[in-house]
């Protein structure tokens, strides 16, 4: 289970560090914010998110995925090499192979789902 909570929170880590400029909002009331105790509901009235972020929860998994992509993408091979190598398993061939039982188990199912 560590092990599992280690690599979803790399992976999460990573993509939020990519991307962290996108965190950054462009309101006048931010550094108020930062500075003071506590905010109001109303702090952030006139501040408007331009980014959203998706990603798969438990249950998205189903045996063949991501077959397809890492055949096309060679960072999402790499991906699933270092986790493969983090996790003492190979979880590539699980995610495109199964069984379905396997793939199903939350051990396998978290860094499947996050490696999606």
């Amino acid at each position: 289970a560590t092990m599992v909570r280690f690599v979803c929170s790399s992976m999460l880590f990573l993509a939020a560090s990519r991307l962290s400029s996108a965190f950054v909002p462009s309101v006048r009331s931010f550094s108020r914010v930062a500075t003071s105790v506590a905010a109001s509901d109303n702090e952030f009235d006139d501040f408007s998110a331009k980014t959203a972020f998706m990603f798969p929860g438990q249950g998205a998994q189903f045996v063949g995925m991501c077959g397809d992509v890492v055949k096309d993408v060679p960072a999402a091979k790499a991906l699933f090499d270092e986790a493969s190598e983090i996790l003492g398993y190979d979880l590539l061939e699980v995610c495109t192979e199964g069984p379905k039982e396997k793939l199903d188990s939350t051990v396998i199912s978290q860094p499947a789902a996050k490696a999606q």
